[in-house]
């Protein structure tokens, strides 16, 4: 199997996104199979579907995005996890768990050891826990145990739960290299590995502890990475890691706006006077958001990295139940925070002048409402400039193999 990679720029999508692939492999002799009603399908239409959602296919692949569940060549059991859902988004189309029930439940089956098959890889506890819940789906209908680890809690229930086996483990990078230094957790047979977020992963720190993971798990294994961003970083990581990739990417990779959720920008005059800030950048103004809300006599709930798992839980719980209206965060659930329609404020002013440009940009890409106070501001993007090179970027293909050169004498 050849090695995928996503750009994924659809914020809307749930977990569930990455739960269905086009790489279904038949259980008997490893290669694909294609669904009859799939195969039948003219390449006028794979071309409208790739055009109306903006979808780019790079990589040596004629596979056909599933359009329809019913298009998965997979076993009642699967289809009556996926029967609660309606059709695949087009990010759905190109996944990554099924695939590996799919594996786990092909002869001969192996009850869950101390060696699992796949490993899931995310950036944060919250992510890890979300993605977790749907593999669970497939628990007690498709015979598959997972478990699921992270840091912030005590390792112990964590080592009892791997100790009694798991086909698949969803982990955060630091706690999973833990125990697997340990010996508690040995992934030296994993033959499906996903990175999630990967742009996150390494933004945050864990490039070391990811490729120190990947070195551990087998070398013939299928690896699937998602990002929401292509930086040199995730290019790097790919290039080293991945084996011919087919490359998938969903949207533009510029920087674009939730089509789902309108767009308000309000203009403020003077920085200081905010009624409500739901995303802030530090765990310190989280708190002081959080506690001048109070004061004013607002009902709030902030989550932030210096709060325990149990009460980033309990503020997510009573916020999606509707205790507390008001919840302040740190990018530590930017990204595990499913808001699949809805209206987003930005608070903008004269100090974010110099983001005017890209941000007019992505109103106008997705239809918004545009305020004139943002207008005059100016649709110009000043790029930071390098001392030596200027504002000048190359793409450059990692794929390319170095041309040796020979000098006559």
């Amino acid at each position: 199997l050849s090695d995928i990679s996503s750009v994924d720029n659809e914020d809307d999508d749930t977990l569930m996104t990455k739960m269905v692939a086009s790489v279904v492999i038949n259980n008997t002799n490893n290669k694909y199979q294609e669904h009859p009603t799939l195969a039948s399908l003219p390449q006028s239409t794979i071309d409208e579907f790739f055009s109306t959602n903006v979808i780019q296919v790079v990589g040596d692949s004629t596979l056909k995005p599933i359009m329809s569940f019913e298009q998965l060549m997979v076993d009642k059991e699967i289809k009556r996890v996926l029967a609660r859902f309606d059709k695949p988004t087009p990010i759905q189309a190109t996944s990554f768990i099924v695939p590996a029930v799919i594996h786990i439940k092909s002869p001969p089956y192996s009850p869950p050891n101390h060696q699992p098959f796949a490993l899931v890889i995310a950036p944060t506890r919250e992510l890890a826990i979300q993605t977790h819940k749907q593999c669970e789906m497939f628990d007690s209908t498709c015979g598959i145990k997972s478990v699921c680890v992270y840091g912030g809690v005590s390792k112990g229930e964590q080592r009892k739960l791997l100790r009694k086996g798991a086909h698949i483990v969803v982990a955060t990078p630091g706690r999973l290299l833990d125990l697997a230094n340990d010996g508690v957790c040995d992934i030296s047979n994993v033959k499906f590995l996903v990175l999630d977020e990967a742009d996150r992963m390494l933004d945050t720190g864990f490039e070391e502890e990811v490729r120190n993971i990947i070195l551990k798990t087998r070398k013939d294994r299928q690896t699937v990475m998602f990002s929401a961003t292509w930086p040199e970083s995730v290019r790097k990581l790919a290039n080293d890691f991945l084996t011919n990739p087919i490359r998938v990417t969903i949207g533009s990779q510029k920087l674009a706006a939730n089509r789902n959720v309108t767009q308000i920008v309000e203009v403020i005059d003077d920085p200081s006077e905010k009624d409500l800030l739901i995303f802030v950048l530090y765990k310190k103004e989280a708190s002081r958001v959080e506690n001048m809300l109070a004061r004013k006599g607002y009902e709030a709930q902030s989550i932030h990295g210096d709060k325990s798992q149990f009460q980033r839980i309990e503020a997510l719980n009573a916020f999606r139940d509707g205790i507390y209206p008001l919840l302040i965060a740190t990018d530590v659930a930017s990204r595990g925070l499913d808001i699949p329609d809805g209206i987003s404020h930005t608070l903008f002013t004269s100090y974010d002048k110099g983001h005017s440009g890209e941000l007019i940009r992505i109103l106008r890409q997705t239809n918004q409402q545009i305020p004139d106070s943002l207008l005059r501001f100016g649709s110009g993007t000043k790029k930071k400039e390098h001392k030596a090179y200027g504002a000048f970027y190359k793409e450059i293909d990692h794929n390319v193999k170095p041309t040796k050169i020979k000098f006559e004498d």
